[in-house]
């Protein structure tokens, strides 16, 4: 395997990454709203 096939997976996995991440984000605070805890936020309640 050479260097440009190389460099061309590493582009591609940082990109489509980025653009998973930004789609999570994106739909969890469509649907989330404003008061809604994330559930993998951790245990309890109210606390900060």
């Amino acid at each position: 395997m050479d260097d440009r096939t190389l460099w061309l997976i590493v582009a591609f996995f940082i990109t489509a990454g980025t653009l998973v991440a930004f789609i999570v984000q994106w739909r969890r605070s469509r649907r989330g709203g404003g008061g809604r805890r994330d559930p993998f936020d951790g245990p309890g309640d109210g606390s900060p």
